[in-house]
């Protein structure tokens, strides 16, 4: 029997029970190995077993769930960006748009708002939105590049400038249709 939820896909709730399990699994591992040297920590400064055992309990819960959430977001990431990779090959923007927010949105917590890997996606999330025709949510996206930048390079740099240039761009085309047409004509010409 063929695939019923199209385009080959697996269906959403199966593709979050995975990345849950696989993140759960490889966080939970790391959670049991960093636990072993804590009961051997604890041994060497020779604790007594009711401390031992209420600390490690305590210690041990929390950070085994931290490890799996962390394992967990570790995944979905992984899975985020092939599914946008596989949009992307196959042109589906509306498709791609929300899963490069996602992952704009794991960025801007780790590595942290103004990384250079978090302006990059930015990037990507308003190149999209643009070519889509969604020049006031793209323009939102560029000012926050335009603060990430300045933070970063400095408020004269050149890259802060092409950055300011476009959230400006964005908004013009928001505003007027003549420069939103303009703005889809040069984004036809460049991909």
């Amino acid at each position: 029997m063929g695939d019923t939820r199209g385009e080959g896909e697996m269906g959403e709730r199966a593709r979050r029970t995975i990345e849950n399990t696989v993140g759960g699994l490889l966080g939970l591992g790391l959670g049991v190995g960093v636990m072993g040297l804590g009961m051997k920590a604890l041994e060497a400064v020779g604790a007594d077993p009711i401390t031992f055992a209420v600390v490690l309990a305590t210690v041990a819960g929390g950070f085994a769930y931290g490890c799996v959430q962390v394992g967990i977001a570790a995944v979905q990431v992984v899975s985020l960006s092939v599914r946008a990779r596989r949009h992307l090959r196959a042109g589906r923007l509306e498709a791609l748009a929300p899963l490069v927010r996602e992952m704009v949105e794991y960025d801007e917590l780790f590595p942290g708002f103004d990384h250079p890997r978090t302006v990059t996606r930015r990037r990507a999330l308003i190149f999209v939105l643009a070519r889509l025709g969604r020049f006031e949510e793209a323009g939102i996206i560029a000012e926050r590049n335009v603060g990430s930048l300045s933070r970063r390079l400095g408020a004269t740099h050149p890259d802060t400038a092409e950055a300011r240039d476009v959230a400006r761009l964005l908004r013009e085309a928001a505003l007027a249709p003549s420069v939103a047409e303009v703005v889809r004509e040069a984004m036809r010409t460049r991909t």
